[in-house]
C-alpha cells in the first residue's frame, strides 16, 4: 500500500460518512431492531452496511473504486439469492461461524448506496473532512461489525409448535404481527412462505430470545391462523413443552389477539 493510499484509507475511516454510517449500522443490529422491530429497522442494516462497506473497500483500494464497487453490489446481489444457500450451508458446517440470511430481492434496494459510497470517497479525497482520530478503533469497530452482520447465534433448543386461530382476517393478522414483532423478511405477503418471528421472554430465568417460524393462514373472511412450526429458545436448560407453548401464547398470540 502506497502512501497516498494509506493516507486515503486512513482519512476514509475517521470520514463523518464512514463514522455516522458504522455508528448506525451498529446501533440498529444491537438495539434499535431489537427495541422497534419494524420495516424500518429491517431496512436500515443493509441501507446504511452497503454504503459503510462499499465505502470501506473503496478506501482501501480508491484508484480501482469503481471496480471495487461493482464487486460488492455482485457480492451483495450473489449474498441475497438463492444462488450462495449452498455456501452458506457448507460454511456454516466447517466453521464456527453461523450465518443466516432472507431471500428477499427487495433487498437489492440498497444498492443505490454505493453510487453515494463513491461520490463521498471522491469528497474524502478532494476535501478531506476527517475526524482529529486513531483509524484503529473504526478499523476494529468495522471488523467486528461485518463479522457479526447476518450471523446468526444457533437456538440451542428447538421445541414443536402448533396453530391457533383466531377471530380476525388474514389481512388484519398480518398488520398485527407486522405491527408488534420484529421479522426477519419485509412483511407477509397472502400465499406467502413463513417468516422468522422474534421475540423476548424471561422462561429460562433471564431474558433470552425465541425464534419462531410462523406461517399465517386463511381459515374463513373473519377467522384466520398462524401456524408456529418451531419454537427455538437460545437457553441451555431444557423447558417443559407445555411450558414453552404456554408461554408463546401468552407473549405472541394474546398480543395478536388483543390489537
Amino acid at each position: 500500500m502506497t502512501k497516498q493510499t494509506k493516507s486515503t484509507f486512513y482519512s476514509t475511516l475517521t470520514s463523518p460518512y464512514f463514522l455516522l454510517s458504522l455508528t448506525l449500522l451498529v446501533l440498529n443490529d444491537h438495539l434499535f431492531k431489537y427495541q422497534f422491530h419494524n420495516f424500518l429497522t429491517g431496512k436500515i442494516s443493509d441501507f446504511a452496511g452497503v454504503f459503510c462497506f462499499g465505502l470501506f473497500f473503496a478506501g482501501l483500494f480508491p484508484k480501482h473504486a469503481k471496480g471495487v464497487l461493482f464487486a460488492v453490489g455482485l457480492f451483495f446481489f450473489y449474498w441475497k439469492s438463492e444462488f450462495s444457500t449452498p455456501f452458506i450451508h457448507w460454511f456454516n458446517q466447517h466453521t464456527i461461524f453461523n450465518y443466516s440470511r432472507v431471500v428477499d430481492y427487495g433487498d437489492l434496494s440498497s444498492l443505490v448506496m454505493l453510487p453515494l459510497a463513491y461520490f463521498k470517497l471522491q469528497d474524502i479525497v478532494n476535501a478531506p473532512t476527517a475526524i482529529r482520530m486513531s483509524p484503529v478503533l473504526p478499523l476494529l469497530l468495522t471488523s467486528v461489525s461485518f463479522v457479526a452482520t447476518s450471523q446468526e447465534e444457533v437456538p440451542i433448543n428447538c421445541y414443536a409448535g402448533t396453530g391457533y386461530d383466531l377471530p380476525i382476517t388474514q389481512e388484519e393478522l398480518i398488520r398485527r404481527i407486522e405491527n408488534n414483532f420484529y421479522t426477519d423478511d419485509r412483511g407477509f405477503e397472502l400465499g406467502s412462505d413463513e417468516t422468522l418471528l422474534e421475540y423476548r421472554t424471561g422462561i429460562c430465568g433471564d431474558t433470552i430470545r425465541v425464534l419462531v417460524p410462523v406461517r399465517t393462514a386463511f381459515i374463513t373472511d373473519s377467522t384466520s391462523a398462524i401456524i408456529a412450526f418451531d419454537i427455538c429458545l437460545e437457553c441451555e436448560d431444557f423447558i417443559d413443552l407445555g411450558d414453552v407453548l404456554d408461554d408463546f401464547e401468552e407473549r405472541v398470540v394474546d398480543v395478536l389477539r388483543s390489537n
